[in-house]
């Protein structure tokens, strides 16, 4: 695959910025955030604190994965894929 570090999208898993698998959702509990993205739950708070990443409809607290996803590639060095 030839693609630049600006260019891969991690989360899709296919390489290719913008395109999702079809089973991804875009709604998900603090729980599977905290597996896909590999963080503890108050960093996940931390993250979507003050921000509409997250919504609570009643005791279920869920979190934009989309809008997540944008907000973590955001912090990506130009130029690098991978560590």
């Amino acid at each position: 695959m030839n693609v630049t570090g600006m260019d891969y999208d991690y989360f899709s898993g296919n390489g290719h910025k913008g395109k999702r698998p079809p089973d991804s959702k875009k709604w998900i509990r603090i729980k599977e955030a905290t597996i896909r993205y590999g963080v503890s739950r108050p960093t996940i708070d931390k993250w979507c604190k003050d921000t509409p990443f997250k919504l609570k409809i009643g005791g279920v607290a869920l979190i934009d994965s989309e809008a997540l996803d944008s907000y973590v590639e955001s912090f990506r060095l130009p130029g690098r894929v991978g560590y």
